[in-house]
């Protein structure tokens, strides 16, 4: 949920939680002075016990956390959390234009007819897009929801572990903010590949357009190369993240079989990309990065080109942050891995 950040609240930093990592970073400075790099933090983590809701799974996951960050040098107490799309419900809407303190009420009164679930039991949020590419006479306005019981039992981990949440924000918005600089003139599509699912941004004009998370992720693919090549998940993983989608290594086996695994992906690719040409016509998308699994699977960004027909390339999280040397060499193998953390710890008040 995009809530602004007020001034005076000082340092923090952000945070976020994958399926099987955990990802926290301190930046310096702001959009408008440049930012700098001051910690960050990395550790890998059971998949088990980021599930575990018992007491006992979040006393340790709570012990993992902190050891996290203490390792990174941070110290701020103030937190910015990322919600992961699989727990995430994003829309976007056109409503009459209307002024800010209107829509407030428009909002609220109508809210239930946008998002899946009870209001009573969901927390909501939005933001103006400004004018809607279907009619001058609307504006568009983006929704975000989360289920109060999954949002508020972070926060209570979060808080027992003496960490104040200033905010909350879908990790596709964040990823996004991270690729992206607000000023690009072209439409550009991200991709943040995880373990379990996809997130899939369309940005123009200095905001997201179309926000989709794409159920599967790297793991599905994994298991997809295992029951068609015969092999162990662990296998498959290592032979994927060795060779990437070459097809002149194993006899092609890995390409072939990545290749039947993805179908499915790429499909629900093909339809975002449509549907943003079809709601946004005669503005082509003209670029795709790529962020996590999809930017650093060998030969990932050239087999995505070839199947949609759009420029592809690996994303940069980093790019415009000043990193020091040493810390440029320690991160140089998971940099992709950061857009999320990244993304979130860009938020700032207008300074």
């Amino acid at each position: 949920m995009k809530v602004k950040l007020s001034k005076g609240l000082g340092e923090f930093f952000a945070l976020d939680i994958g399926t099987k990592t955990i990802r926290v970073v301190q930046l310096a400075g702001a959009v408008a002075h440049g930012w700098e790099l001051k910690h960050y933090g990395y550790a890998e983590v059971d998949q088990a016990l980021l599930l575990d809701s018992s007491d006992i799974g979040r006393e340790k996951f709570g012990n993992v956390l902190q050891q996290v960050i203490a390792q990174s040098g941070i110290t701020a107490k103030n937190v910015v959390v990322g919600l992961p799309s699989s727990k995430i419900f994003t829309t976007i809407i056109d409503v009459p234009n209307q002024t800010v303190e209107d829509l407030k009420s428009t909002i609220k009164y109508q809210i239930d007819h946008y998002v899946p679930m009870s209001v009573a039991d969901a927390k909501v949020d939005y933001v103006s897009l400004g004018t809607s590419p279907q009619n001058n006479q609307t504006m568009e306005v983006l929704l975000a929801s989360v289920a109060k019981t999954y949002s508020e039992e972070r926060l209570e981990l979060l808080e027992n572990l003496g960490y104040n949440v200033i905010g909350e924000e879908p990790d596709s918005l964040a990823m996004a903010r991270a690729v992206f600089s607000p000023d690009i003139p072209d439409a550009s599509l991200a991709i943040d590949m995880g373990e379990l699912s996809t997130d899939v941004v369309v940005y123009y004009a200095g905001a997201p357009r179309v926000i989709r998370s794409i159920p599967g992720g790297f793991s599905g693919v994994i298991r997809g190369i295992s029951s068609q090549l015969g092999i162990r998940e662990d296998q498959a993983r290592q032979f994927l993240m060795k060779f990437g989608l070459v097809q002149d290594k194993l006899d092609g086996q890995i390409f072939k079989a990545a290749d039947g695994a993805m179908a499915q992906f790429f499909s629900e690719l093909k339809k975002t990309i449509n549907f943003f040409q079809m709601r946004y016509q005669n503005i082509p998308i003209k670029n795709i990065v790529t962020t996590g699994f999809s930017g650093v699977v060998p030969f990932m960004p050239e087999y995505i080109e070839m199947q949609v027909a759009i420029p592809t390339a690996v994303g940069n999280p980093w790019h415009d942050i000043r990193v020091n040397e040493a810390l440029q060499q320690q991160l140089l193998p998971i940099a992709s891995e950061f857009a999320v953390a990244v993304g979130l710890a860009k938020r700032r008040s207008d300074v």
